[in-house]
């Protein structure tokens, strides 16, 4: 069940992060420096929000959507559904029309304002909405709203950045303008937004009981990752925060690619075990989503590091690669434990219905990654803004890893992780040996090399499993006379 939801999500889990990453790439090619870092920072200021407004909601209907079946249940959602996304919105526009004001160095224009607060509050509705899809099993609809829509918004942002302005308030408008019609189609082709203006204030009151504290502790893990963008912001000023921005965002990008390559209809199966077969059941799923993750982003993180300095010399303008031959690999590595910790141990404590831990482990993270920012970026430059957010990412996940096996008994499958995060630095350290191209080809050609050796690896390793699947993949292959021989 969990390999087939995996590649019935894949062409989403693929588009949505490519793009993403695209975009990155872009913004750095297109735009100047000052604007990278006006983009980039409007984004971050999205993600706090959501995080802080929407998130409490969203956890609420992707954990406990499935309870309410009946035609009743369903209204009863559907009417407090629309009270709690209702008031979000207007708090949502509310604050980012404050923050536009009193933030950006220079006085926002009319359309400034107006492209920051649409780009922002469009984005949430349209990340909400993906994970309402997303809790009602509708792949398709998810699909679409986190692949398609979103690229033709880069593509339209391109369009703009050539005939109209290389400016971020053009870019904001045109990446908004498509999410914006997936918001409208996703209205009209279901009960989204049908509810009454009767919420059940006992939904609410349980759904605060249980998102209030996945909010606080999602917004400090949000507002802990993109905190060195706004300290860069604030000591060195914008046009460093557009390279820094650039550098730290792929690598982090890249981290998230992997993982969510196979953790859409994670989630959702697990909470569906713990529903319907109970705590035992649900923890089976769980630790083969830990796998499944440790599976794709180990060699994903591992074989950027491996290949940075190519990609750097292939990817990004000249006037970014001495920051970014040291900033890539360190915020790769950042995203990996920062995205192994929400995808895996995070999911034992929600679960669990115990968010508090969830928020314990983010205060913990937010100080700590503040604090460390500071530091690093006074001791090392630019580059060092990084260092805060690594550590922390490193010991929170290590933290969270313990408490879920001393505190609720997780059988964590710790040797099989551990023997695929080896065959990964294996991988990573032979392509490390190859020499630096700057031909897109020979890089493919490395990468292909990286993928046959990490395979390779993981063949030594698990010889048991890799002979299992060799024999099932004969007897599909043979024919029935043969399979009787």
């Amino acid at each position: 069940m969990l390999l087939k939801q995996t590649w019935q999500y894949l062409p989403a889990q693929i588009i949505a992060p490519a793009v993403q990453i695209i975009s990155v790439l872009v913004w750095a090619h297109l735009l100047p420096l000052e604007e990278v870092g006006k983009v980039t920072l409007v984004v971050a200021m999205q993600d706090v929000l959501f995080a802080g407004l929407f998130m409490w909601w969203s956890h609420f209907a992707l954990r406990f959507l499935p309870r309410f079946a009946t035609q009743e249940q369903r209204r009863g959602f559907l009417d407090t559904e629309l009270t709690a996304l209702a008031g979000s919105s207007v708090l949502q526009l509310l604050i980012m029309l404050i923050v536009s004001h009193f933030y950006f160095h220079e006085p926002p224009t009319p359309l400034f304002y107006v492209s920051v607060t649409a780009f922002v509050l469009v984005r949430s509705l349209s990340t909400y909405l993906a994970e309402r899809a997303r809790a009602d099993v509708r792949i398709l609809l998810y699909t679409t709203l986190q692949a398609a829509f979103p690229a033709l918004g880069l593509l339209l942002s391109i369009i703009v950045c050539f005939y109209v302005s290389a400016s971020a308030e053009y870019v904001l408008l045109a990446t908004m303008l498509p999410q914006l019609a997936g918001v409208v189609m996703v209205v009209l082709v279901t009960d989204i937004g049908r509810g009454g203006a009767r919420p059940d204030k006992a939904m609410l009151k349980s759904a605060f009981a249980f998102g209030l504290p996945l909010t606080v502790g999602s917004m400090l893990a949000v507002v802990a990752l993109n905190a060195p963008r706004f300290i860069v912001d604030r000591m060195l000023g914008i046009a460093a925060t557009g390279i820094f921005a650039v550098s730290y965002g792929l690598g982090i990008r890249a981290s998230s690619f992997a993982v969510m390559l196979v953790t859409a209809g994670a989630y959702p199966l697990a909470v569906r075990k713990m529903e319907e077969e109970g705590l035992e059941a649900a923890y089976r799923q769980l630790s083969a989503n830990m796998i499944l993750v440790a599976l794709t982003v180990a060699p994903v993180a591992c074989g950027l590091i491996g290949i940075n300095t190519s990609v750097i010399r292939i990817f990004l303008p000249e006037t970014m690669w001495e920051t970014a031959y040291v900033l890539l690999p360190l915020s790769t590595l950042c995203g990996l434990f920062r995205y192994l910790r929400s995808h895996t141990t995070d999911q034992v404590f929600l679960i669990r219905s115990k968010p508090r831990y969830v928020t314990m482990i983010a205060t913990i993270d937010l100080v700590l990654a503040v604090s460390l920012t500071f530091v690093g970026l006074s001791l090392f430059g630019l580059w060092g803004a990084v260092l805060g957010p690594l550590v922390t990412a490193a010991l929170t996940w290590a933290t969270s890893l313990l408490i879920t096996q001393i505190r609720f008994g997780f059988p964590f499958p710790g040797s099989v992780v551990l023997r695929i995060i080896a065959a990964a630095v294996i991988m990573m350290l032979v392509v490390l040996e190859l020499p630096t191209t700057e031909s897109p080809l020979v890089l493919a050609g490395q990468v292909g090399l990286g993928c046959v050796i990490y395979i390779a690896v993981l063949a030594l390793f698990f010889p048991t499993y890799c002979a299992v699947v060799l024999r099932r993949l004969r007897a599909k292959l043979l024919t029935p006379k043969e399979v009787q021989k």
